[in-house]
């Protein structure tokens, strides 16, 4: 009966298992440092500038494998700011609940209630677009589209925002 002797690679210690000793491992394989950023208002994740969907530890495993740590910063999204915003949905006649977004509260900044109605601040102006597109298919209402002028790029672009406007019919 042989008894085999297995030999660190790098250093040469005896060893039991593996192909480095504990010392030399954490040397040929360093820790990766994967720099994310939190918002502080959300508690979203990005990477590369992508929301990421599933949890940190899990992210990092999948995408970059073992001796991943990670280094997060904080900021403020794009759909936390709250100076900026895309896009105005006016709801006209109807009685306005939290239910009425469904899955589009999350891109909405700002509920303003008025006595002629409820606007709504969208992040969004795609997913304000696509909340006017469901809420038209449940509810009979009138729809009217406006833009107006926000401002004037460096390049002498003008930039605009929609307004949806959602009437309820008599």
């Amino acid at each position: 009966m042989s008894i085999t002797t297995r030999f660190c690679a790098l250093c040469g210690k005896t060893i039991n298992e593996s192909v480095f000793c504990s010392d030399c491992s954490i040397e040929a394989h360093p820790q990766r440092i994967v720099r994310l950023r939190q918002c502080s208002k959300c508690g979203t994740i990005y990477h590369a500038n992508k929301k990421v969907t599933m949890g940190v530890e899990d992210f990092l495993k999948q995408t970059f494998g073992e001796n991943t740590q990670a280094d997060i910063t904080s900021f403020v999204c794009k759909y936390c700011n709250p100076q900026q915003y895309r896009a105005n949905v006016q709801l006209r006649g109807f009685d306005f609940n939290e239910r009425v977004l469904g899955p589009y509260a999350e891109y909405v900044k700002e509920v303003i209630t008025k006595k002629e109605g409820t606007d709504m601040h969208f992040a969004n102006a795609g997913k304000a677009f696509d909340f006017v597109r469901e809420f038209r298919k449940t509810h009979d209402c009138t729809f009217k589209k406006t833009s107006s002028l926000v401002t004037q790029r460096k390049d002498g672009k003008k930039v605009y925002r929609p307004t949806f406007l959602l009437r309820k019919k008599d």
